[in-house]
């Protein structure tokens, strides 16, 4: 003889199939949202990719040669349209924004960062005095001090030099920041 039948009904089924499942989940809760924070992140990036190479389609063929410069020229016109969508100025003026905003941004970041960290130390040296979790803590602000000093230099530049300026100084090894890591012994 058999076992005795647990579901007589199909709504019985459903029900327990509910409870089941919402047992599983509330003993495996973290592990399912992180993967599926994981599967998400890898959608999100891969159509990030997806897009990139939209914009900048057929520039990694530059192996194929063509032989009519006017499809060569139909080409490049295509191109620019669909990179600046039509408005060249805008495009243009959309780079130098988002650089400058970027580059304000980090600047803005790593000072409120700082002012953080100097509140921190005063409290760290009223309560431990000049001790060693001070000098620990000095450490610290020290490097973002110093991450400071650095981000805004390259922000000056940013918005005051040219491209070919910034590459130049850069391949020159003139920033501060190379200046500092080759002094430093640390390679980038």
């Amino acid at each position: 003889m058999g076992r005795q039948r647990l579901y007589h009904t199909p709504e019985e089924k459903l029900q327990a199939d509910r409870t089941k499942s919402k047992k599983h989940y509330g003993a495996n809760r973290v592990r399912i949202c992180r993967r599926s924070r994981r599967q998400y992140k890898k959608k999100v990036e891969a159509i990030r990719k997806k897009k990139l190479k939209e914009l900048l389609e057929g520039s990694d063929d530059n192996s194929e040669i063509r032989a009519d410069p006017l499809s060569v020229i139909a080409d490049a016109r295509e191109r620019v349209n669909r990179v600046t969508k039509g408005a060249i100025y805008t495009y243009v003026d959309n780079l130098v924004l988002r650089s400058i905003e970027l580059c304000a941004f980090r600047e803005n970041w790593w000072r409120e960062l700082m002012d953080a960290v100097h509140d921190a130390l005063g409290g760290i040296l009223q309560e431990y005095g000049c001790g060693a979790v001070y000098q620990k803590a000095d450490l610290v602000g020290r490097d973002v001090r110093h991450v400071v000093t650095l981000v805004e230099e390259i922000h000056t530049h940013a918005v005051s030099m040219s491209p070919k300026q910034m590459e130049d100084w850069h391949s020159s090894g003139i920033f501060s920041y190379q200046i500092c890591a080759e002094g430093a012994n640390v390679s980038i």
